[in-house]
């Protein structure tokens, strides 16, 4: 009996290491199969690594070589000077022209005006005829004309008349204050004598000649 189980167990010792054999042979022959797989897919690998990399090496210079020829085309542009712009016509021509309004005259200044128009009652030098005063008598005396009706009924008096003496010297607005009574021919013959005056010397403020106002007596009187 004991040789019995022992020769079974060295059968199946034998027949474990067949199979073990068996699968290994199997096995050797499987794994140089599956290897050059493996090497193939790293050889794809690394061609498409060196496709790639020849490509942007390709694309790199690309990049280059057209830099350069851009730069070696590129030609600076010519300045070339314009003709001068025509110069715009002052005067447009319009296709249907409105009738231009003539400028009006610009307006006197305000205070100039309130000047020239200001009558001074008082001032610091007052108008004066030609020679003064006594100049002034011989000239009444010389050029009033002793109105028929006056010297008939033999009447005598003094008429008062006002009137303005003006920057230029010219008189004007003379009108009577007082006249002689019954004779109205005395008045109108003393206004006509102080009309026809030759221009009095102006009145001044501050040393500038201004607008006065001015009232004498003209003296009629029999001989």
């Amino acid at each position: 009996m004991a040789t019995n189980s022992y020769y079974k167990y060295l059968l199946t010792f034998t027949l474990s290491g067949i199979l073990f054999t068996a699968c290994t042979e199997k096995a050797a022959e499987e794994a140089p199969q599956k290897e050059p797989k493996i090497a193939q897919e790293n050889t794809k690998q690394t061609n498409k690594k060196d496709d790639s990399e020849s490509k942007t090496s390709d694309l790199a210079s690309t990049d280059k070589n057209e830099e350069k020829e851009k730069r070696v085309i590129f030609i600076p542009p010519q300045v070339i000077p314009l003709d001068p712009l025509p110069e715009p016509d002052p005067y447009p021509r319009d296709p249907y022209p409105e009738p231009y309004p003539f400028p009006e005259p610009p307006e006197p200044p305000v205070e100039k005006k309130r000047q020239e128009e200001e009558i001074l009652v008082v001032v610091e030098e007052p108008t004066e005829f030609p020679g003064g005063m006594a100049e002034m008598r011989v000239y009444l005396a010389k050029n009033i004309v002793y109105p028929t009706t006056a010297m008939e009924l033999g009447i005598e008096g003094k008429v008062y008349l006002r009137f303005n003496v003006m920057i230029d010297g010219s008189i004007n607005s003379v009108n009577v204050l007082k006249g002689i009574k019954d004779c109205p021919e005395c008045d109108k013959e003393a206004v006509r004598v102080v009309k026809a005056m030759p221009k009095w010397k102006p009145a001044k403020n501050i040393g500038k000649a201004v607008n006065s106002q001015m009232t004498i007596p003209v003296i009629f009187k029999l001989q």
